[in-house]
């Protein structure tokens, strides 16, 4: 039967449960046991053999491109990978500390030119594809800067795992981008123009807007992360222009985020968020796209994630850098099973009827609005009370 895996796509097992993977659009396609079946045997299977139930599943699979069209019947539907119980399905890998932005809200603080080889980089990447995770995001400081980027950059290609890039773009050109190997680019946008560049320095935007043009062009899949800073919350109709620049250009996911009182933030009053009030009416309004798998864990945030930082600590969290529960001398497995997991059920949120839209919020956000990491994170809490007033007041519709 001339019908193959799509190249992108791999089949897995988590838990008892069967999915489709695709890692280029990161879709999980759940399915039931004889679904699973069939994709596994169908190089074996005639078109006769087919139940009419069967054809329209193949159909649909040819649809979201879970299956495409094949001259060869060699292709062998091989990529069935298991789960370990207790593994991270997300790797975040902080590669280099380098930065050539000094921006005035950086989490993690002082620079230095700390970062992991390519042979730790390599090595953590084989170990968490062992495990059956699911994304790499390489990240930095500013991960171009690494010395080795571009072999970081090919070791996407012969892996089966998605990869995303975490970059402030100012970086990438015409070229670069036309070379870059990843499944998605994120790119920091802090506001339009005046409020990015009062972060990030003098004509950033501008060059972080290019970039996200280039990639745009070569195709591909691109989004954008915007802090909430007193810059960019003194005037609304700047995340209006966000909003209208993201849904005109097809930007996958643009998250909108309440910072934590970290690194440079600590610092840097200037930039913190002059009303709690502004910060949660644009929490609540604005932003789009889906969050992490969480494939019935019930992990309160950060569940599924692992962040190897660049000196090569072991941590879940980039706000939770203080107590590394591991180190890349001792292994992935070995340090993700240290850790101590925040389950949603042993936090204050998990009574709450809104739990399956919030999932818990923010932990870091809930030690510093109430002294607990088992307690609320009251921005998101508000975010939502906010969300639904204004939905209730105004019958579903308008604008802030």
């Amino acid at each position: 039967m001339p019908l193959g895996l799509a190249d992108d796509v791999s089949l897995r097992m988590y838990r008892d449960k069967q999915f489709a993977y695709d890692r280029r659009n990161h879709e999980l396609y759940e399915l039931d046991s004889a679904s699973f079946s069939l994709l596994q045997e169908l190089r074996d299977l005639s078109l006769e053999e087919l139940r009419q139930e069967q054809i329209t599943f193949l159909n649909e699979c040819l649809d979201v491109r879970i299956l495409s069209l094949t001259d060869t019947t060699s292709r062998v539907f091989q990529n069935i990978e298991f789960a370990i119980d207790d593994a991270p399905l997300y790797l975040l890998l902080h590669i280099t500390e380098r930065c050539n932005l000094t921006c005035g809200h950086c989490y993690l603080g002082p620079k230095s030119k700390t970062e992991l080889t390519i042979a730790q980089i390599g090595r953590v990447i084989e170990e968490f594809q062992g495990l059956a995770g699911l994304t790499v995001l390489i990240s930095g400081g500013e991960p171009l800067l690494h010395p080795d980027f571009w072999v970081i950059n090919d070791l996407v290609d012969n892996s089966k795992l998605r990869f995303e890039l975490l970059t402030n773009g100012t970086l990438i050109d015409g070229m670069s981008a036309n070379r870059l190997r990843f499944h998605e680019v994120q790119i920091s946008i802090d506001g339009w123009r005046s409020s990015h560049d009062a972060l990030r320095g003098i004509g950033s935007f501008d060059r972080s807007m290019a970039a996200i043009e280039s990639l745009l062009d070569v195709g591909h899949h691109v989004s954008i992360a915007t802090m909430i800073t007193r810059h960019n919350t003194n005037d609304i109709e700047e995340f209006h222009k966000l909003e209208t620049f993201c849904f005109s250009h097809g930007i996958t996911n643009w998250s909108v985020n309440a910072p934590c009182e970290k690194g440079d933030w600590v610092d840097n009053k200037e930039a913190a968020v002059a009303e709690a009030a502004k910060t949660v009416a644009i929490v609540a309004r604005f932003g789009y796209g889906e969050g992490q798998h969480d494939l019935g864990l019930k992990h309160a945030c950060g569940g599924n994630l692992c962040t190897v930082m660049a000196d090569g600590s072991v941590v879940g969290c980039v706000l939770s850098t203080v107590n590394p529960f591991g180190s890349l001398e001792d292994g992935l497995a070995k340090s993700w099973h240290k850790r101590t997991p925040f389950l949603l059920k042993d936090t204050e949120c998990a009574t709450c009827e809104h739990l399956t839209l919030c999932r818990g919020g923010c932990r870091i956000s809930a030690l510093e609005t109430t002294g607990s990491l088992q307690g609320k994170d009251l921005v998101q809490c508000s975010a939502i009370m906010y969300y639904y007033e204004t939905i209730k007041a105004r019958k579903g519709g308008g604008d802030l």
